[in-house]
């Protein structure tokens, strides 16, 4: 199970203590006990975004955030990066052959406002440059708490932080690192967005929200002019991905599903697609 952020939500001032912050995640944990369950029951990694970080859109100026930082990895055991020059929460993990790349849109994230200012961070990026170029994974699922592709400056998404984010494409694509993927939430609905980035195919597989309610922003002026006919969804969501076929011949299936289980749409890709043409 993959936690793409907004996991749960510091309501009201809760954000503002250490003790407030631990209770608000307890209280998550023990008021479920079907969530307990589900936790037990398989590999669960996770990625935070503003909402389980500190107050809404924070940045790399919330107060406590090392305070945030400790509670979110107790209550998180991932496989987080242990470097000495990061304390942040990304990290990486593989699956046959497919390989995760944990993002964190938080910790170095700077105030909205400045294209050229830095989302993941400098140190960040060539971290992930770093594990892209290095892996051999058949697909590789970049996970970030915002939409990468769309250039809506509706909401919060990637496209906010241009140099940045054009960057990061531009190394993808000019180094023609195969099977990338991007995964992400924060929106309120699901979509599937499509972008060809010099020639490099991009998909951006947006699921959200499990939980929490769902925001109709077409109606606010959000355009998102990359995404894929059939497949918004407003309503709540989770998504599924399933990995099958020969070595030579992998195929991703990504879908959504309503909570009740039921299907609403899929999305197949090949591997050997995933690449700069």
């Amino acid at each position: 199970m993959l936690w793409l952020g907004d996991n749960m939500y510091y309501l009201g001032k809760q954000y503002r203590s250490y003790d407030n912050m631990f209770e608000r995640n307890l209280k998550v944990r023990n008021y479920f006990p079907v969530l307990q369950l589900f936790l037990a029951q398989q590999p669960n990694y996770a990625i935070w975004d503003d909402h389980d970080y500190g107050w809404n859109d924070a940045d790399r100026n919330f107060p406590l955030k090392d305070t945030a930082l400790k509670i979110f990895k107790g209550f998180w055991p991932n496989t987080y990066n242990t470097e000495d020059t990061f304390r942040n929460t990304c990290f990486t993990y593989r699956y046959y052959d497919a390989e995760f790349f944990m993002t964190d849109d938080r910790w170095y994230r700077d105030p909205e406002g400045d294209t050229a200012g830095s989302y993941f961070g400098p140190k960040q990026v060539a971290w992930l440059k770093d594990k892209l170029s290095s892996s051999n994974a058949t697909f590789k699922f970049i996970c970030s708490g915002s939409q990468v592709l769309n250039d809506s400056y509706y909401g919060e998404s990637y496209a906010k932080y241009s140099k940045e984010r054009n960057e990061l494409l531009d190394y993808i694509a000019n180094n023609n690192i195969k099977g990338v993927i991007f995964l992400s939430g924060d929106k309120h609905f699901a979509e599937m967005s499509k972008r060809d980035w010099k020639g490099y195919p991009m998909y951006d597989f947006t699921s959200s929200p499990l939980t929490s309610p769902v925001i109709k922003l077409r109606t606010s002026g959000f355009v998102n002019t990359y995404s894929v006919p059939g497949t918004l969804l407003y309503r709540k969501n989770f998504g599924k991905i399933s990995i099958s076929g020969e070595p030579d011949n992998r195929v991703c299936k990504m879908e959504i599903f309503g909570k009740g289980g039921d299907k609403k749409w899929e999305y197949v890709l090949n591997a050997n697609d995933l690449h700069r043409k």
